[in-house]
């Protein structure tokens, strides 16, 4: 890996407080949209996006994405799995960089939620190890039923 790439890695590893333990408690909670909430332990603390849709569309968007910046190609197309027990796809994205993004997406009361694992050079036995780990411990949080009402 060139030097500039291995120094954004760094960067990256740093900003997200990577460990590669599962000491961070990254939670969703469920909101007055009605989008469920989640939690789970993972190795770093990490951005998360969750979208009203389905998860073969927001896949291809994903991916068409990547394409249209020149960033990567889709190596793997996405395919049909399941994920914390219910139905998934799940796909591969090879980066310009060399990089490897495993990713899934999967719905659940109408909304769509992605994971992935990202991999550099030679790492990615370990990072999927560590993803199952991180995914074991996944679990849906039961709604707030105060969310869309004021004063408790």
């Amino acid at each position: 890996m060139p030097w500039a790439a291995r120094r954004r890695a760094r960067r990256t590893r740093r900003a997200l407080q990577f460990t590669g333990r599962l000491d961070h408690r990254l939670t969703t909670p469920p909101d007055a949209d009605g989008r469920p909430g989640w939690e789970l332990m993972a190795p770093s603390r990490s951005p998360y996006i969750a979208v009203k849709g389905n998860p073969e569309e927001l896949a291809a968007f994903s991916i068409d994405a990547i394409a249209t910046m020149g960033a990567g190609r889709c190596t793997f197309p996405p395919t049909e799995c399941r994920l914390v027990g219910l139905p998934a796809v799940a796909y591969t994205v090879t980066f310009s960089s060399g990089a490897v993004l495993q990713e899934w997406k999967l719905a659940h009361e109408g909304w769509v939620d992605g994971f992935g694992v990202l991999t550099r050079d030679g790492d990615g036995l370990a990072a999927h190890q560590l993803a199952r780990e991180t995914l074991a411990t996944f679990r849906w949080t039961p709604p707030n039923p105060h969310a869309g009402s004021l004063g408790g």
